[in-house]
């Protein structure tokens, strides 16, 4: 019989503060994207530089994104939801999430403002954006999503979650790729797989 947790402590048999597969706050995915921004960030010294991060929901597009916003000292950041509409923030960077739902009056004030943007997006607005006299970075998230990177995505989630100093539970290699294998590039449905393997997990142990 797995060990019990006191009352009100429901991973601590695990060492855990929390389920590390639950669904985050947006302001503490980027201490476990596992991105690496250096390059990123230095395509936005330009103020006419654009990145935009191409994918279908799930696949890393707004873990990049806020990742590289973490980076900033005054970013101005907006994800617009399916269906409505959002104004524009001040901020430089200006990071938009859902690129793909900005009206075609924000489209074309924003594409053509004079500060470095950094899009979400399920639509691929190269040629507008060159169009616009941008400088033009295009990165498909699902060609970033290896089994190495899914490995330490995992286990720095994981990690986050530790009670106190020792063991955790940890994801193996052979592990990430074989929910990569599963699910494809989808980030968002392999950590829902994991969520219920934790609810239900009653040793530290490797998965």
């Amino acid at each position: 019989m797995p060990p019990s947790s006191p009352p009100g402590l429901p991973f601590a048999h695990l060492n855990l503060r929390w389920n590390p597969f639950r669904e985050l706050p947006l302001d503490d995915w980027a201490a476990v994207a596992e991105v690496d921004t250096a390059p990123y960030v230095a395509e936005l010294t330009d103020p006419k530089s654009a990145l935009q991060f191409v994918g279908e929901k799930g696949h890393g597009k707004t873990t990049h994104l806020l990742a590289i916003r973490s980076r900033f000292e005054s970013p101005g950041y907006v994800h617009i939801p399916e269906g409505e509409r959002r104004d524009i923030p001040i901020g430089s960077p200006l990071f938009i999430d859902e690129a793909q739902r900005l009206t075609i009056r924000q489209r074309h004030h924003v594409f053509r403002s004079p500060i470095p943007l950094v899009l979400g997006t399920h639509r691929d607005f190269e040629s507008a954006l060159r169009r616009a006299g941008r400088k033009v970075l295009t990165i498909d998230v699902a060609t970033e999503t290896t089994p190495e990177r899914v490995h330490r995505l995992l286990n720095s989630r994981i990690a986050a979650a530790r009670r106190h100093p020792g063991d955790v539970p940890d994801i193996s290699l052979d592990t990430a790729d074989r929910l990569l294998k599963e699910h494809g590039p989808n980030l968002r449905a392999i950590i829902h797989s994991l969520y219920d393997t934790f609810q239900q997990l009653g040793t530290i142990d490797q998965i």
